[in-house]
């Protein structure tokens, strides 16, 4: 993808049959700071250039965000039981 001036890469290790935007809300997590310190200013900043290098319109940048409660949840219930169950990588995670 190209956005700004520049590429713009994304880790899809997770991804799996569902939509685009159920794999870029969780991206959303570590490309634009989300749950960080960062100020808001630049999360908004990030969020930004990931939606918009993305390609999104109006209507599915609404969906991505009340997305992202349940894509959250989501990962970290793998997480959790991954842990509980001993597999790697979550274990470790």
């Amino acid at each position: 993808m190209h956005g700004a001036g520049r590429n713009v890469f994304i880790d899809w290790d997770l991804a799996g049959p569902g939509s685009a935007l159920w794999d870029l809300a969780l991206s959303v997590l570590g490309f634009a700071g989300i749950g960080t310190d960062w100020p808001l200013e630049r999360v908004g900043r990030q969020l930004r250039e990931l939606v918009d290098a993305y390609g999104l319109d109006e209507s599915d940048r609404i969906k991505l965000v009340e997305l992202m409660p349940r894509r959250y949840q989501a990962m970290y219930d793998v997480l959790e039981q991954g842990h509980q169950s001993g597999k790697q990588p979550w274990t470790r995670m």
